[in-house]
This record gives C-alpha cells, sequence and structure tokens, in this order.
C-alpha cells in the first residue's frame, strides 16, 4: 500500500480511537507526562497501526490492558519519547481535520518547544528543564480542549444539542477558519 494512503489511514484512526495527552505527575505533580495512544478491542487494528508506525521510523508497544469483567479485552498502542511523537504528528497532521487536530498540533508546539530548550541546555533531559508559565499555558489549553471533546461526545450520546455542543461547533469552525486564513497568509 501506498504511504501516504497508510498515513491517512492512520490519521483516521488516530482521530476516531486516539489520545493526546499532557497531565501532570510526579512527586508533587511538578513533571510534565507526554504520551500519544490508541485504545481499541481489536488487537489486529492496533497491530497494523503499529506496522506503519514501523515502516515510518517511529516506535510503538502494543500491550493488554487489565481485563474487566464481562468487558472484550482492550489493547492500547503507545507511543512514547519525545522524537517519536513529534515525528507522527508531522507524520498525520496533513490528513488530520477534527477537534484531534487542534490537540496534535498543540502538543507538537510544545514538544518543539522542549526539544528546543533541550537542545540550548547542552542536551539535558527534557524533563529536567524547568516548567515555565508558556509550558503551564499549553497544558491547562490541552484540558480545555479535553473537556470541549468529552462534552460533544455526552451531546451526541443525548437525544437534544445542548449549548456546550454548539459552543464546540463555532469554536472548531474557528479554528478551521484561522488554519484556512493562516495557510492563505503563507502562500
Amino acid at each position: 500500500m501506498d504511504n501516504k494512503i497508510e498515513l491517512g489511514w492512520l490519521a483516521g484512526i488516530i482521530e476516531g480511537e486516539g489520545c493526546f495527552s499532557i497531565n501532570k505527575a510526579g512527586n508533587n505533580r511538578k513533571h510534565f507526562v507526554l504520551s500519544i495512544s490508541i485504545t481499541n478491542t481489536d488487537f489486529i487494528l492496533l497491530n497494523k497501526c503499529n506496522e506503519i508506525l514501523n515502516e515510518n521510523g517511529i516506535t510503538s508497544t502494543v500491550r493488554r490492558e487489565k481485563a474487566i469483567v464481562n468487558h472484550k479485552p482492550r489493547f492500547d498502542l503507545m507511543i512514547g519519547g519525545i522524537g517519536n511523537m513529534i515525528n507522527l504528528i508531522e507524520k498525520v497532521l496533513p490528513f488530520m481535520f477534527s477537534q484531534k487536530k487542534v490537540q496534535a498540533e498543540l502538543m507538537l508546539n510544545f514538544l518543539k518547544r522542549r526539544f528546543l530548550l533541550m537542545n540550548n541546555n547542552c542536551g539535558k533531559s527534557w524533563r529536567k528543564i524547568p516548567y515555565g508559565e508558556i509550558d503551564y499555558s499549553y497544558l491547562r489549553a490541552m484540558q480545555s480542549l479535553k473537556s470541549i471533546s468529552e462534552s460533544v461526545e455526552t451531546g451526541r450520546l443525548s437525544s437534544h444539542v445542548d449549548d456546550v455542543t454548539v459552543r464546540t461547533a463555532r469554536i472548531c469552525k474557528g479554528a478551521d477558519q484561522n488554519r484556512n486564513d493562516f495557510g492563505t497568509r503563507l502562500n
């Protein structure tokens, strides 16, 4: 299969089943933990995703989640490491268009910023470089996007359209318009 077709397919799987996370963790929640994951009950699907990632130089692992009684087994495909995450996002971003695209762009900007700081600090681990207000603004923005996404899922499950769903649709439309305007200015 053509690599662009596979990357487009992978982008669709990520938009439907993927998760971009920036969270605080560690002692006193001073450290940031970043990850990209895809969770599904279809091991064959995740294995195909893993193959595409490996063909594109991106290291990932598939693991079985803890079993839940009366549920199908779940599997997680995890992508970690700053270089792997940057590589993945740069490869699938052109094929994305939903709310996950905004999350991917936000994470990519955060990762590139931390990578630059790491290089400016003589290769010091990016986790050992102190977090500043800009880093926390990325965290808050990601949390806001996550809460909007959760509201949309809740709205989709209910029989009515609530204010959060309408606001989210307007935000997404505005983000698309801003991306289009920005692209026009670049050309």
